[in-house]
């Protein structure tokens, strides 16, 4: 059985928040490698799906950076998925959205079509 305690109880809400405000340098030279190899770019209307994806400030850089592609995130932690929806409703974010999900069970997670999975 798969240990979900130190991800339920104890998330770092200052780690995931600070992200929204300082994107971390992983996440965009993973952006600009899409780019290069020509999988995205800002025209793309394509729906990537982000798994164990915390308070959603990746996908919240990428639908910046890429406006006309769809983002969703599953995340096991439901109040970092609460608190990142209402961060992207507060914002006026229309392509992102967090799902609660275990990454080990997908099958149970009502995910989208999508063209793309990353994990950050």
């Amino acid at each position: 059985m798969q240990r979900t305690t130190e991800w339920l109880d104890q998330a770092d809400l200052a780690y995931h928040q600070r992200q929204f405000s300082e994107v971390y340098r992983s996440t965009v030279v993973f952006c600009d490698w899409l780019e290069a190899i020509g999988y995205l770019s800002p025209d793309s209307a394509v729906s990537i799906v982000d798994v164990a994806s915390g308070q959603g400030a990746n996908i919240f850089y990428m639908a910046r950076r890429f406006p006309k592609a769809s983002f969703f995130g599953v995340e096991l932690n439901a109040e970092l998925v609460n608190l990142g929806n209402h961060f992207f409703d507060q914002n006026g974010v229309s392509n992102c959205r967090l799902i609660c999900g275990d990454l080990y069970d997908l099958d149970s997670v009502a995910l989208p079509k999508c063209d793309g999975l990353i994990c950050l």
